[in-house]
């Protein structure tokens, strides 16, 4: 007995060190935390473009801000122009002049910014307070605020309607009447509409994997179509989560969610859908 027990003591003193190996060391985690997504975005720009639609143009406006420093873009597609949307250092002037703070053009600290008169004024929010500016000369002039509807997940630009996800198809709501829209009605379970991957810390925020989140929804700037997507993920493979202590209990709780692994011949496709919300008619899909 005494030779058994020492024989297992010994596989252990042997295995403990490449277990501990495997593990990595103190530097290797340091290293791995360079990559997170926290610490990457102060390195990497550039490679998102969030449009802002002028009025009902296709034209748009985006925003970078690249090692501290806001940018603002305006783009023509119709004419291939990409240029600078207006001068900072002259709007911070302006507005410094006009408020009697110090504005600093690389961080001008606003918002709700609208293009207005074929892009020769600026319409925005500063320190809680609406302004337009004169692009052409740089004057600004403090400004009424505009009528504020509450905004909510899903809402048209114009404030009219809500777009939302019910049984697996995609609807829109009227703000005004409360009348309801149907846009599609052949969403099935792992084949629906607007409906994004539930990710894990959501599902382990709310406790489920029908998770509830918002829809995956674009609306057009004059708020008559809208674009998603109808999302295959039928037979897709799944992968297993286990929380291993789950609030509120001592027993695990286990999670199944579709995601794709390199080498899987069957993944989740999205399929571009537009809808026409007047006439209900479906472009796509």
């Amino acid at each position: 007995m005494k030779k058994v027990v020492l024989l297992g003591v010994l596989s252990i003193l042997i295995v403990l060190p490449s277990l501990v190996s495997a593990q990595g060391t103190l530097e290797d985690y340091q290293t791995a935390k360079k990559f997170l997504n926290s610490n990457l975005s102060g390195l990497v720009y550039k490679m998102y473009v969030d449009p802002n639609w002028v009025d009902d143009s296709s034209q748009f406006w985006y925003k970078n801000t690249v090692r501290g420093e806001d940018e603002y873009i305006l783009v023509d597609p119709e004419k291939a122009i990409r240029r600078e949307a207006f001068s900072k250092d002259k709007l911070a002037q302006a507005l410094s002049k006009a408020t009697g703070e110090t504005v600093m053009p690389n961080a001008l600290g606003i918002s709700n910014v609208k293009f207005k008169d074929d892009n020769k004024s600026l319409v925005f929010k500063f320190n809680e307070k609406f302004w337009k500016c004169d692009l052409t000369d740089y004057t600004c002039e403090k400004i009424n605020m505009p009528e504020q509807k509450n905004w909510q997940p899903g809402m048209s630009p114009d404030g009219n309607w809500i777009a939302f996800v019910k049984d697996y198809n995609l609807y829109v709501r009227s703000v005004e009447s409360g009348e309801i829209k149907q846009l599609s009605f052949d969403g099935v379970q792992d084949f629906d509409y607007a409906t994004p991957f539930a990710s894990v810390r959501m599902m382990i925020r709310q406790g489920t994997e029908n998770v509830k989140q918002d829809p995956a929804v674009v609306w057009s700037p004059d708020s008559r179509k809208l674009v998603t997507y109808r999302l295959d993920k039928r037979n897709a493979p799944k992968l297993d989560l286990v929380q291993s202590v789950a609030p509120g209990t001592i027993r695990p709780h286990h999670y199944s969610y579709f995601y794709p692994l390199p080498g899987d011949t069957i993944v989740p496709v999205a399929t571009p859908v537009i809808f026409h919300i007047e006439s209900g008619k479906k472009a796509g899909g």
